[in-house]
């Protein structure tokens, strides 16, 4: 899967706006699916997309409830 890692970093990017935080995030999906037995999974290709995105708008949201909590 690290062939696309390109890709799941712009799915980040374009979710979180910040290309370090992209990085992470998809550095924290390869951690988190590191311990799943990835031959069970039918579409990894889709799994690991769709688990960038969810942990980028998680991120996102984590993001807009500190700041609002700053003010």
């Amino acid at each position: 899967m690290e062939n696309i890692r390109k890709l799941l970093t712009t799915y980040a990017y374009n979710i979180l706006g910040s290309y370090e935080d992209a990085k992470d995030i998809v550095q924290d999906a390869y951690l988190k699916l590191s311990s799943l037995d990835i031959d069970a999974i039918e579409n990894k290709k889709a799994y690991f997309i769709r688990t960038v995105i969810n942990l980028s708008i998680n991120l996102k949201e984590k993001q807009k409830r500190l700041i609002s909590q700053s003010r």
